[in-house]
C-alpha cells in the first residue's frame, strides 16, 4: 500500500530498520501522517517505511511463497481470483489489501504462508529492506470490500465473548468442560471455521488459567492435511497475546 493512501484514508506509517522493525514506539509523536514529513525521513536515510492497516480501514493480507509454502496459492483457493492491487516483495510475496468492516480481525497466519495483517505491522509500497525494493502493482482504486470467504475464516477477537461460567470450589474449568461449553453456544472446528474455533477456544482457556502448551495439545486432534499443527499454534498464541 502506498504512504498516500495510507493517508488520504487517515492512517499513519512509521520509519522502520532495514529489516521492518519500528525505530521508535508506536505513539503519537512517531507517527508520520503526512508526505512531507516521510520525505524527511527519507531524505535522512530512512528507506523502509511500515503501517498497521486497520488505520488506514484496510486488512493486509502478507502472502509468502518460500520453504515449500505458496500463500498466494493459499489465498486464491479461498477467494478465487487474484486482486488487481498488490505490492510485491523483495523475496518473491505479495501483499494484498481488502477494506475492512468494524471487526477486530486477528492478525496471524491461517494458512500456510498466508498470514492476516490487521494491527500488525506491514511495510508499505515504495520501500527498500536489505533484500530489495517492495513494488506496488497495479491500481489501489481497485481494492474491494473483505470477502465473504476470507471473513468466514479469519478469526475475530471479541467477536464471540468468552463464554461465562463460575467454576466450584475455586477450580478451573477442564478443557474438555470449556470444549463442551464452547460447542453448545454454537462454535464448531468444522472446515472454514477451525481458526476461529482454536482462537475462542484459546481464548476462554487463558481466563481459566490453562497453559498454552496444554492447549495446543488438547486441540491436536484437529490437526490434518488442511490445517496444521502450526495454524493451530499461531491461534493460541493469537489468544496468549491478546490477553488484558
Amino acid at each position: 500500500m502506498k504512504a498516500d493512501m495510507i493517508f488520504k484514508r487517515g492512517g499513519y506509517v512509521l520509519p522502520a530498520t532495514p529489516d521492518g522493525k519500528p525505530i521508535y514506539k508506536d505513539s503519537e509523536s512517531g507517527r508520520i501522517r503526512d508526505r512531507a514529513r516521510l520525505i524527511n525521513y527519507y531524505n535522512k536515510g530512512v528507506k523502509r517505511f511500515i503501517f498497521r492497516p486497520y488505520t488506514a480501514g484496510l486488512i493486509g493480507i502478507d502472502c509468502d511463497i518460500k520453504n515449500g509454502k505458496n500463500g498466494v496459492a493459499e489465498l486464491l483457493n479461498i477467494i478465487g481470483l487474484e486482486p488487481e492491487y498488490f505490492t510485491s516483495t523483495p523475496s518473491g510475496g505479495k501483499h494484498y489489501y481488502f477494506f475492512a468492516d468494524d471487526r477486530d480481525y486477528v492478525s496471524l497466519e491461517i494458512k500456510p504462508g498466508l498470514e492476516i495483517k490487521s494491527r500488525a505491522f506491514i511495510t508499505i509500497a515504495g520501500s527498500q529492506s536489505n533484500k530489495g525494493k517492495y513494488i506496488p502493482k497495479g491500481n489501489p482504486e481497485k481494492i474491494i470490500s473483505l470477502p465473504e470467504s476470507l471473513k468466514r475464516i479469519i478469526p475475530v477477537r471479541n467477536n464471540t465473548p468468552a463464554p461465562i461460567h463460575t467454576p466450584t470450589g475455586g477450580d478451573n474449568i477442564s478443557l474438555n468442560k470449556i470444549y463442551d461449553v464452547i460447542r453448545k453456544q454454537g462454535l464448531t472446528p468444522s472446515e472454514g471455521n477451525r481458526n476461529n474455533f482454536c482462537f475462542q477456544f484459546a481464548r476462554y482457556a487463558r481466563k481459566q488459567a490453562h497453559r498454552p502448551a496444554e492447549v495446543m495439545n488438547f486441540l491436536s486432534f484437529l490437526n490434518s492435511s488442511d490445517f496444521s499443527n502450526r495454524e493451530i499454534q499461531s491461534a493460541v498464541q493469537s489468544a496468549y497475546r491478546g490477553a488484558r
